[in-house]
């Protein structure tokens, strides 16, 4: 097999990314609620449920007291227990990436360190 030339290598320079969404399968939360999750976790064992975490930094607002999305929208709101979640991941653009994983939320938890 012959290697690519020496600017396609380049350009294929992937990095790792995931995408997550809310309720419905094309509301990420990156692009409808301004909020960018880190720290996607996704994990799937054969005849076990799938399991997900992913974490929303910087999102306290210390004026309102209350956690925020960047239109100023609670972001609790978002997160109720039984809210349906898409999760892409992959390298490169995740705009054709197959969905991961899609489950619900059964548990939400805060820290601040």
């Amino acid at each position: 097999m012959l290697s690519p030339p020496l600017a396609d290598r380049r350009n294929a320079f992937y990095v790792p990314a995931a995408m997550v969404s809310l309720g419905t399968e094309d509301s990420t939360l990156l692009q409808f609620h301004g909020l960018a999750a880190t720290q996607v976790e996704v994990d799937l064992q054969l005849s076990m449920a799938g399991l997900f975490k992913f974490t929303i930094p910087n999102c306290f607002d210390a004026k309102a007291r209350e956690f925020r999305t960047a239109r100023g929208k609670p972001v609790l709101d978002l997160l109720t227990l039984g809210t349906r979640v898409w999760i892409r991941m992959g390298y490169g653009d995740m705009s054709g990436k197959p969905c991961l994983l899609t489950g619900y939320i059964d548990t939400v938890r805060t820290s601040f360190g």
